[in-house]
């Protein structure tokens, strides 16, 4: 009797610290962790792509554990909005750095799509978000190194009118570099499609992964329908390309909305390329970039000439309050010299100078701020991370805590 009430007061007690570490970290609004991951790969029943875009995402008023959701859903050519929530079940904490703490939210979402629309039905599952906190704030991602872990949702679509029921799973990513159209990342494998329990064939996975490693015609059809704004209906805007090699160099003929609009002459005669569709400049039109072997163009959209316009690299990103250039330090190899540039008025000016160990935020070995006569106004040996100035906080900060958590 007695090792039973003991056991039960143990158990008593280790739920009151799960509850009390639920309490405390509910506060904490996560919807943002979700609408900054802006790429989501999906797939239903055996294979067949499932795309997903969330319209907003807000933290319930009433009950801090739960949020409410709206956006759409698209298979093939059917697109349904949707409208539901998630309610938060429990934290683990994954790693444990002192000053940054790392989690994993488990969660429960349903989301019910039109039912005025053929084919629709309701989502339905479960959901982990990886997370981490640092200095009282939230922050997507996961602490581990060299890990690209995904917001994932698993779980089944049912249909309204026939009741039949099918997995799904979708997986969303923070925007990533050139190679983002990858899906052999971490988290994202053999392994992991079996178990999350969709009927996806090994054998396709493969087929769409080597087009995506080929950079091949048919790797830029695809890449072309992944970077849709499908979401904005009949005021989504399609580019589309494809090639010609002309005098031995590579032409691409760029399409807007299914017509020719320019062609671009590339600078190689290397088959592989690929395009990045973005706002560079966030003027609310999206650019592109096309990278190749030999070759690096980026073209913004004009509105008055009705076309993309060639720029000079890095100057896309005019509308930047501060960029950041990365030079070879004469020091060492092994030192980089990174120069802070802040804008003023049609020129960017040198401000600040940090030189450091490379991938080493705890290593920063001098730091000096300019005034707009490139005068020195401040300079200091071995600055810690708190001791840099707020913009360089902002700029290390991804790898200052990569470091606190592989220390």
């Amino acid at each position: 009797m007695r090792n039973s009430l003991k056991i039960i007061f143990i158990f008593i007690l280790h739920c009151q610290v799960i509850l009390g570490n639920a309490e405390s970290l509910s506060h904490f609004d996560y919807s943002k962790i979700i609408n900054e991951s802006n790429y989501i790969i999906g797939f239903i029943s055996n294979g067949q792509r499932l795309y997903i875009h969330f319209d907003r995402i807000t933290k319930n008023a009433e009950n801090p554990s739960v949020y409410n959701i709206e956006g759409k859903s698209r298979t093939k050519q059917n697109i349904c909005n949707f409208y539901g929530s998630l309610k938060i079940d429990s934290f683990v904490c994954t790693q444990d750095c002192g000053l940054v703490k790392s989690y994993i939210l488990n969660a429960r979402y349903k989301l019910h799509e039109d039912s005025t629309n053929i084919g629709s039905g309701v989502f339905s599952g479960k959901l982990t978000i990886p997370f981490f906190i640092y200095s009282d704030s939230v922050f997507g991602g996961s602490l581990c190194k060299n890990s690209n872990k995904p917001i994932l949702f698993e779980g089944f679509w049912e249909s309204y009118r026939t009741k039949v029921c099918k997995n799904t799973v979708w997986y969303a990513y923070r925007t990533a570099n050139t190679d983002f159209w990858n899906f052999n990342s971490d988290g994202y494998d053999e392994e992991n499609i079996i178990q999350s329990k969709i009927e996806h064939s090994i054998e396709q996975y493969e087929y769409i992964r080597n087009i995506y490693t080929n950079l091949n015609d048919e790797y830029n059809v695809i890449s072309a329908e992944e970077q849709r704004e499908w979401w904005k209906g009949d005021k989504e805007i399609t580019i589309t390309w494809n090639t010609k090699k002309e005098k031995d160099f590579l032409h691409v003929d760029l399409f807007r909305n299914s017509k020719y609009l320019q062609t671009i002459k590339l600078h190689s005669s290397i088959g592989g390329y690929c395009i990045e569709q973005k706002d560079y400049n966030s003027d609310g039109y999206r650019d592109i970039s096309i990278f190749c072997p030999n070759d690096w163009r980026e073209l913004l959209w004009s509105p008055d000439k009705g076309k993309y316009i060639e720029v000079e690299k890095c100057l896309s990103h005019f509308r930047k309050e501060f960029i950041f250039i990365y030079e070879d330090s004469n020091e060492s190899a092994d030192l980089v010299n990174i120069k802070m540039y802040r804008k003023k008025i049609c020129q960017y000016v040198l401000v600040s100078e940090l030189i450091k160990r490379r991938n080493n935020a705890h290593n920063n070995l001098k730091v000096k701020y300019y005034d707009e006569k490139g005068k020195v106004t401040e300079y200091k040996d071995r600055p810690t991370y708190t001791e840099l100035s707020k913009e360089w906080q902002e700029h290390e900060f991804n790898q200052y805590i990569t470091d606190l958590a592989n220390e």
